[in-house]
């Protein structure tokens, strides 16, 4: 066993082969003058040397795809566009209760439903961001059709045309939104639900 720099292999086991001393009983030990000269105890490591924790390896976390993102952002203007449209509704509906009460009930419905539509929009711009896209695109959808339904119905009244413009304006940012999140980098990112949300 070879010791520090001052080690001299002349002196016989047992002895110091620096200071010429009789080591004491036990496990071999260093030279006293060695940076290692304190003998290990079982189970630790020499005196100089230090323990490195090792921590386990973890994957990556993708980033969420910009696509992602964005069509969660739309998704919460167009909830708050389409609820403040279901307050509209749902007052004239109240309107028309004394004059025309079918024509209430129709609007009582389509409020309703569109509230419903408002609040699949938020919480369809929150789970997309867990990489659940699906909550997003019904509430999109509904608004969508609920705009259709407006063109139709508006089409119908003669000096209406220009108003149809509305639920036309209203069905673009869930177009957007759809088509933002069924973009690849957003369906690869959603499949891919067993790695740490970025």
């Amino acid at each position: 066993m070879t010791g520090g720099p001052n080690w001299n292999s002349s002196y016989p086991s047992g002895y110091d082969p620096v200071t010429g001393q009789p080591l004491p009983p036990g496990p071999p030990a260093y030279s006293a003058v060695d940076p290692y000269a304190s003998a290990p105890a079982p189970g630790y490591p020499p005196v100089g040397y230090q323990l490195v924790p090792i921590y386990p390896m973890y994957q990556q976390q993708p980033p969420k795809p910009g696509g992602a993102v964005a069509a969660a952002v739309l998704s919460f203007v167009q909830a708050g566009f389409v609820l403040m449209g279901a307050l509209v509704i749902l007052t004239g509906a109240a309107g028309f209760d004394s004059v025309d009460r079918s024509l209430s009930s129709e609007f009582t419905v389509i409020g309703i439903l569109t509230m419903i539509a408002g609040g699949l929009l938020i919480a369809g711009g929150v789970t997309i961001l867990g990489r659940r896209p699906a909550l997003l695109g019904v509430g999109c959808g509904l608004s969508i059709a609920i705009s259709v339904y407006f063109v139709i119905r508006l089409s119908d009244y003669a000096g209406l045309d220009f108003a149809i413009w509305v639920p036309l304006i209203y069905a673009v940012l869930p177009i957007i939104a759809i088509a933002l999140s069924l973009g690849a980098d957003v369906r690869a990112w959603s499949r891919n639900r067993n790695v740490p949300l970025g």
